[in-house]
């Protein structure tokens, strides 16, 4: 079943009509969305504070001309690392993201289509991609990740119409 990501950043509508259009459309279109921020009662596969911390930290030097796009990358890179290490941990240190992430692939399985939304609006350097593609990538036989929703179709009653057609 398809698996999607998206964000809630920079949309041209509220945010918190864009959730409640997400749990409305949840209810009554086998949907499945799931906040992959802190705090939203996933924290098992939200990035560590640290991990996150030190790549908003490369971010904004390199927005200020303080590193280059090398050093970006490298930033990125261990980003990258550390974030996949979490999600797979020794088998005896489990940390709860395997079941998490376990869940998901079978709740894709059931439903029509999962969605995994969070903050950030660049996609290729967010941790709901990668988590996104592990998924796929634990379960290929039940998961068929499909990449970034387009933001016009949410909140403007569209996402039913382009769900159904893909």
């Amino acid at each position: 079943m398809p698996l999607w990501t998206t964000y809630l950043a920079n949309w041209t509508c509220n945010r918190d009509k864009i959730i409640e259009y997400l749990q409305a459309f949840d209810s009554s279109h086998g949907v499945t969305t799931k906040y992959v921020m802190r705090n939203r009662g996933n924290n098992e596969i939200a990035p560590l504070a640290a991990t996150l911390l030190r790549w908003k930290l490369a971010e904004n030097r390199f927005r200020a001309n303080q590193i280059s796009k090398e050093e970006l990358e490298q930033a990125w890179n261990r980003y990258e690392k550390e974030y996949m290490a979490q999600l797979t941990p020794p088998m005896d240190d489990d940390n709860g993201a395997f079941d998490w992430i376990a869940n998901v692939a079978h709740e894709s399985a059931e439903k029509m289509h999962v969605i995994l939304v969070c903050f950030e609006k660049d996609a290729a350097h967010c941790h709901r991609r990668l988590l996104a593609e592990h998924v796929k990538a634990s379960w290929p036989e039940i998961v068929d990740y499909k990449g970034e929703l387009p933001n016009s179709f949410l909140g403007n009653g569209a996402l039913k119409d382009y769900l159904l057609v893909e």
